[in-house]
């Protein structure tokens, strides 16, 4: 799976990981909506990110949980983000990591990036 830009072509892999960086950002943001829709779709968003690059996403999101704080290096365009997760994100959070868990069968392969995160 690749991601494509406007005019079909292949983004570069720094380009994608600002890109995967600002949706995470923007769905734990909204992790903190009252409205379900909104959360869940975060949630579902998250898990969605998770499976096209489990590697960088299990154990941010594995961190997240844990430590109740997401770290979010950017670029020029978006700077670092620190972000401090209230409990009803945690606990959201948590849900898309056992969905994206879920979903990518947890093989022995994905072990390591949860453990030793």
């Amino acid at each position: 799976i690749q991601e494509l830009d406007d005019s079909g072509n292949a983004l570069a892999e720094d380009d994608v990981a600002v890109l995967i960086k600002e949706i995470i950002r923007l769905s734990i943001v909204a992790l903190s909506d009252s409205e379900s829709y909104v959360y869940l779709a975060a949630i579902q968003t998250i898990v969605a990110v998770g499976d096209l690059h489990p590697q960088q996403i299990l154990p941010l999101i594995s961190w997240g949980v844990v430590l109740g704080r997401i770290s979010l290096s950017g670029s020029q365009d978006f700077g670092d983000v620190e972000m401090g997760l209230s409990k009803e994100q945690r606990i959201k959070l948590a849900e898309a990591l056992i969905f994206t868990i879920r979903r990518r069968a947890a093989t022995e392969e994905y072990v390591p990036f949860l453990v030793d995160s």
